[in-house]
């Protein structure tokens, strides 16, 4: 039966914000159709593509690295000589400076999916790499040499970063994410900083929780985490929407039942994920690596 799906902009007014609410039939067009815009990583020119709720929430995502990708390259031709790398500094601090004034405009969550908008975290990424690789091993012996590393004071620090992530997040989600991304888009700055500090703390300190964070499984999870990302949130609204329908009562907020579906459903996201990999992912990083050599 054709479905319609509500779904909702926020707007910025007076300090403020106002939410309204727009409908997408999905009964209007050919869900194909609306696909290869998104398919041709339009997502982030406003107007070449259209919304399929539930399904494109998560593609926005490909268009964007995509762009990274040309980005960075681009960024290793000026990277060759001291002139090139002069000019990527000018770039790089005229685009913070663009960044954080047009962050404090209150301007459409729509324009920053898109490079300019996750660039923050791109640097951040880049930072924490280039850290990791030029101290991580010196880190990582002179930690080795430390009781107090040794003996947890590493497992405490990963802890506060954790917290402090979660605070961060706590605060959006009271905020709304769509509210947030209108009003306050730099706490993805704050959290890029916290995910990046995390990580460096797993790689270079030693810790006594090692164990239940690098292990068979939760390298399997790594693996497939792109691909969770893409496909666990269209098998929720899929499923979720449709039991809300013939289970109302069960699916009033956190009950064993909606406790269980979720975790059915985010098992079921997994194994299609492990499939795309085992037929698209690997076949595709293989042909890479073969290119590469």
């Amino acid at each position: 039966f054709p479905i319609s799906i509500p779904s909702f902009e926020v707007s910025g007014r007076n300090g403020g914000y106002t939410i309204f609410f727009s409908w997408l039939d999905e009964s209007n067009g050919s869900m194909l159709a609306k696909a290869i815009p998104h398919m041709l990583l339009l997502d982030s020119f406003p107007g070449a593509t259209v919304r399929m709720f539930g399904y494109s929430d998560v593609w926005w995502s490909l268009s964007t690295e995509a762009q990274f990708y040309i980005v960075l390259a681009l960024c290793t031709v000026l990277l060759r000589t001291r002139f090139g790398r002069g000019v990527l500094l000018v770039l790089v601090l005229a685009y913070l400076g663009s960044y954080f004034y047009l962050e404090s405009q209150n301007l459409s969550p729509q324009l920053w999916v898109n490079l300019f908008g996750r660039g923050p975290a791109f640097l951040i990424g880049v930072g924490a790499a280039w850290f990791y690789e030029s101290f991580g091993v010196q880190i990582r012996e002179w930690c080795s040499r430390r009781g107090v590393a040794r003996g947890g004071g590493g497992d405490i620090v990963l802890a506060a970063l954790v917290l402090a992530l979660g605070y961060l997040l706590r605060e959006v989600v009271f905020m709304g994410v769509h509210p947030a991304e209108w009003l306050w888009h730099a706490w993805h700055v704050y959290e890029s900083l916290l995910w990046a500090s995390i990580m460096v703390v797993t790689l270079v300190v030693p810790l006594r929780l090692g164990a239940l964070l690098t292990n068979r499984v939760t390298g399997t999870i790594g693996i497939l985490s792109y691909s969770l990302y893409l496909f666990h949130f269209p098998v929720l609204f899929e499923i979720l929407r449709r039991c809300r329908v013939a289970l109302p009562e069960a699916f009033q907020g956190w009950t064993a039942t909606s406790f269980a579906t979720v975790l059915a459903c985010l098992v079921l996201a997994l194994g299609i994920s492990a499939l795309t990999y085992l037929l698209i992912e690997r076949p595709v990083l293989r042909r890479k690596a073969r290119i590469a050599d």
